[in-house]
């Protein structure tokens, strides 16, 4: 099937209240932001690279696209052909403007710093839309300009406004929702998940590590080379540890010793070097607990006002 080169700006993506936004009116406010631009000089690389492929008569790995093509899918949770077809069509677009997305992020990783030269070339409304929706880059624009009209909406101000006005009013609101911010309560609430570890962990076969536990070395820096294993360092905040380590880093004191863990491919056998409590005067902490606080705003306008 042909893909159309245009490409339905008057689609309505959401709707706050009774009031509809479409597809046009969120690129106007994306080249107001100036993300359009961006996005633009991207697709219109990857065409320079596609016809210089072309013009050299080169093929495409086919394994390498096999494995795009699922990496993409897997990604968007659309596992089946009809799934993926269906979310297409929702969205306005087809299976060939995918083929043309891959084959621009195909030679892009291929041969940019074999290129000496790039030729700027035009961009269409369709190419520009395929691009920010099959590189994942879509929801969180939309959601960026969807806040901003969320906030004047809570405010109570009607009609909707220019972008200049939204953008002023969007930042007044952001400063007066931390106004209502707890600090001291926040910290107290999300104790746990913003405790911060620094682990040290040997990676290997089950077997091998079950030795190491089993002779007790504290060494591990030693154990690595001795037994050629990966030597890993990792400091995070609970809540952003994998889940498999969380449940031991509940009951492990500094200096414990805890595993083999079965992680991803692989084991690990760990070692917590510190465990750091939240503090209100962490400014990492803080800053932290203020955008899970906004987030919590942003979603519970999104309910109270969005419908697609």
């Amino acid at each position: 099937m042909p893909v159309s080169m245009s490409y339905d700006l008057s689609r309505t993506l959401f709707s706050i209240a009774d009031r509809k936004f479409t597809c046009g009116e969120f690129l106007n406010a994306l080249k107001y932001y100036g993300v359009y631009e961006d996005w633009q000089a991207r697709v219109s690389a990857g065409k320079s690279l596609v016809k210089h492929a072309d013009a050299e008569k080169r093929d495409m790995d086919l394994e390498v696209l096999a494995e795009m093509t699922n990496e993409f899918r897997y990604s968007q949770k659309l596992l089946t052909t009809e799934e993926f077809n269906d979310w297409q069509q929702s969205i306005g677009l087809q299976i060939t403007d995918f083929e043309n997305y891959l084959q621009r992020a195909y030679w892009s990783l291929v041969i940019s710093n074999e290129s000496e030269s790039e030729v700027e070339e035009p961009v269409t409304d369709r190419e520009f839309f395929s691009e920010i929706y099959f590189s994942g880059a879509f929801n969180g624009l939309l959601q960026s300009w969807q806040q901003r009209l969320l906030a004047w909406k809570e405010i109570g101000a009607t009609p909707f406004p220019d972008l200049e006005e939204l953008e002023k009013s969007y930042r007044e609101f952001c400063l007066s929702v931390l106004k209502c911010f707890d600090t001291e309560q926040w910290v107290n609430c999300h104790r746990m998940e913003m405790t911060g570890f620094n682990l040290v962990c040997l990676s290997g076969e089950l077997e091998v590590l079950l030795e190491v536990n089993n002779s007790k070395s504290e060494n591990f820096t030693a154990i690595a080379e001795q037994r050629n294993l990966k030597l890993l360092e990792i400091s995070s905040f609970y809540k952003e540890l994998p889940y498999e380590l969380q449940d031991y880093l509940e009951v492990v004191e500094p200096g414990e010793v805890f595993g083999p863990v079965s992680y991803s491919s692989e084991f690990l056998l760990c070692r917590l070097n510190s465990k750091t409590l939240p503090e209100s005067s962490d400014e990492e902490v803080v800053g932290e607990l203020q955008e899970e606080f906004r987030q919590e705003v942003w979603k519970t306008l999104k309910v109270k006002y969005v419908s697609d």
